[in-house]
């Protein structure tokens, strides 16, 4: 697809979007529409394609910006976030998850797909924010989890870069064993756990299983945090070093579910 078919389907789907968000959409850039259908019938560059969304997240407003490549859709979109319930770690993360979702829209007309994925999945973002604000003598309870996998194998350094990554953005500690069999420890609370799971379970894996799980309640998120084994989550270089790690930090029932 040339720059001049890309640009001709980035205007029907910025007149689209017009047509369906009407005020809630606006440009960044300095040009209208009509500046960037006269590029495309006279063959030129295009401006940079650059314009903001409001949105509403239970009753907070969310703002996104996106910034369109000059070969989008073939290369993808970039989003960033304003939202006053996002702290600098929430949006950091929201803004890195919603880019690895960009990579695998690529080829589609996918703005709106993207603002639908924010408003199914910026809330969970907003935690970090509120438990920093939460008082401390609230009494409310927190599990700590930890949840042991066994692969077949894990070669794929495309896949090793995406766990690392998820780990870091749901605030993991624990480890990665590559090689065969490979093995991850996820350890953290129990809803970043089980959305970091799911995220590994989407990719291919000829055998992903899950073999041990450990779950404790702490009264708050300083003791869960003073509670946990690992304090990163670390990439392991063979089984050896694994099976020494889980035994000198007194996980021993883990080391014999997962690997017997």
């Amino acid at each position: 697809m040339d720059f001049g078919e890309c640009l001709r389907r980035q205007i029907e789907e910025i007149e689209s979007l017009q047509a369906i968000l009407e005020e809630n959409f606006k440009f960044i850039s300095p040009f209208c529409l009509e500046e960037l259908v006269e590029a495309a019938e006279a063959g030129i560059p295009s401006p940079r394609v650059e314009f903001e969304i409001q949105a509403l997240i239970e009753n907070t407003p969310i703002e996104i910006s996106f910034y369109l490549p000059r070969s989008y859709p073939t290369a993808a979109l970039v989003a960033t976030f304003s939202c006053p319930a996002l702290d600098k770690d929430g949006e950091r993360r929201l803004t890195a998850e919603c880019a690895r979702q960009a990579s695998t829209w690529v080829g589609e007309a996918c703005v709106y797909t993207c603002v639908e994925w924010v408003r199914e999945h910026a809330a969970r973002y907003f935690a970090s924010r509120a438990e920093a604000a939460a008082p401390s003598h609230e009494a409310t309870s927190v599990v700590l989890v930890r949840q042991y996998i066994y692969f077949h194998h894990v070669y794929s350094r495309e896949k090793m870069r995406s766990i690392l990554g998820w780990a870091s953005d749901f605030n993991i500690t624990g480890f990665l064993l590559p090689g065969k069999p490979g093995a991850i420890c996820a350890e953290g609370l129990e809803e970043n756990v089980r959305d970091f799971v799911e995220h590994i379970r989407r990719l291919p894996w000829q055998k992903m299983q899950s073999r041990h799980h450990e779950r404790e309640e702490h009264p708050s998120l300083p003791a869960l945090r003073a509670a946990r084994i690992f304090n990163r989550f670390e990439e392991h270089h063979d089984l050896a070093e694994t099976r020494a790690t889980l035994r000198t930090r007194g996980l021993t029932e883990a080391d014999a579910m997962l690997f017997g």
